[in-house]
């Protein structure tokens, strides 16, 4: 992918993760600094995508984010199950892969988005197109766009 094109990618998928956070789930959230870092290993989710474009968005937010971020979703008093905190996460990444999307491929390109799937570990690294990093209140939350297979060139 070109210079130009990772630029705007990733200032999208900063510009949609703001607003997806702040929109869906209530919080304030502020693209970090340069040199911050987030906190030790959050819980993720990971949304394949297939099209002109195949790969997959990766979320991860920090534990204590979670509970709270779901409970506002879903309107609940209370601290919602572990099943809908990750339900919630599911539908976060999933508005922000989709939203992400046409800036990386044009707004008339269609997408198959598969389901989020709870992922671990540190998350993916090689053949990362974008990342970016918020701050939250109480917290981080991170996505990454990763694209495995670029359509031809013409």
């Amino acid at each position: 992918m070109n210079p130009q094109t990772v630029t705007v990618v990733g200032h999208s998928l900063t510009e949609t993760l703001v607003s997806t956070l702040e929109e869906m789930g209530f919080v304030f959230a502020m693209e970090a600094e340069p040199g911050e870092e987030k906190g030790p290993h959050g819980i993720a989710v990971e949304v394949p995508f297939s099209g002109i474009y195949s790969g997959l968005l990766w979320l991860e937010v920090s534990p204590q984010v979670l509970p709270t971020m779901a409970a506002s979703m879903l309107a609940m008093d209370g601290v919602p199950g572990r099943v809908l905190q990750m339900d919630a996460l599911g539908e976060l990444a999933n508005v922000i892969c989709g939203n992400v999307l046409p800036a990386l491929a044009g707004p008339r390109a269609i997408f198959a988005l598969g389901h989020p799937e709870p992922t671990e570990g540190p998350g993916p690294d090689s053949e990362v197109e974008a990342r970016s990093l918020v701050i939250l209140d109480d917290g981080w939350a991170e996505a990454r766009l990763v694209v495995y297979a670029m359509p031809p060139t013409q």
